[in-house]
């Protein structure tokens, strides 16, 4: 919708806004737009007294004279139209996308904003990811519930038999789903029909979960192996990790554990409020740490 409009109104750039209680809006960067055009008349990053109810969502729509304008600010050795930029130690430039190019553009007939009706959270730590998936799956239980998994048979339900590699057996029977609350399943994940899943589940593509696994209040990234009776809760685990037999992945809404990228959590072992870092092998239990 946002990409139908940025073209209809021709200007260079679009900046989709969301419209806020005046409590929160102070908390962003406002933005005053034309009531006929949604032309952007007047930008302000969290003023100390409110000017709009209409706030930066943090998303843009840029035609190619806008990247034109941004290399011309990064190729300006006297940064005379870049004031609050700054350089890298290698000499690159470093710009911010409210000071450096909406600022100087605003009022000019460059930016129109689109107005979202729909559902937007801002996302800086990974526990507000955990928060946001949430509040997302609420949205979507209200607007949007077919996206949601329901404990009922489907394709998925109809395999008799996945096949696996090793030990790891992930098929699904001619049971149903064991949905719990909201959650997201994507397609191709393979979900055994004794596993719990919810609520605030987010699974996605090519994730296989053995029997008996437990998810609660977490996001599994693609391509995540859960073995047999493994739990996972307020956690966040990266792309092609794996966790073990019996093993129990654990944090909460506050301080998540998270994995990163091809993590391997060991047979029976506890990972409790803990940040690892991509590609590291656990083999015992962990509580409070940073792994590097």
């Amino acid at each position: 919708i946002c990409s139908r409009f940025h073209r209809k109104h021709g200007r260079n750039g679009t900046v989709m806004a969301v419209k806020v209680s005046e409590d929160e809006a102070h908390k962003y960067g406002e933005m005053v737009l034309d009531p006929n055009t949604n032309e952007l008349l007047h930008y302000a990053e969290k003023p100390a007294q409110q000017i709009s109810s209409f706030i930066n969502s943090g998303i843009y729509i840029f035609g190619q004279a806008m990247f034109d304008f941004i290399a011309k600010i990064s190729n300006d050795a006297n940064r005379r139209l870049r004031p609050a930029a700054s350089v890298l130690e290698d000499g690159a430039s470093l710009l911010r996308m409210e000071q450096d190019v909406l600022m100087p553009l605003t009022g000019k007939g460059e930016f129109a904003v689109y107005v979202s009706d729909g559902f937007w959270y801002q996302i800086k730590d990974p526990p507000a990811a955990l928060v946001c998936s949430a509040m997302y799956m609420d949205y979507l239980k209200e607007h949007r519930p077919h996206l949601l998994a329901r404990p009922s048979p489907s394709i998925r339900s109809q395999v008799n038999k996945v096949p696996s590699s090793g030990d790891f057996s992930v098929g699904l029977g001619s049971g149903r789903l064991n949905v719990v609350g909201t959650a997201i399943i994507h397609p191709t994940a393979k979900v055994h029909p004794t596993a719990r899943i919810g609520p605030n589940v987010s699974i996605a593509a090519g994730v296989e979960i053995g029997p008996g696994a437990r998810l609660r209040d977490c996001i599994i990234l693609d391509d995540v192996i859960i073995r047999d009776h493994a739990v996972i809760i307020g956690s966040i685990v990266g792309w092609s990790s794996t966790i073990g037999l019996w093993t129990r992945v654990q944090g909460t809404m506050e301080k998540p554990t998270i994995f990163g990228a091809g993590v391997s959590a060991g047979n029976e072992v506890v990972i409790a409020s803990c940040v690892v870092l991509p590609h590291k092998a656990l083999d015992r239990s962990q509580r409070d740490q940073i792994i590097l």
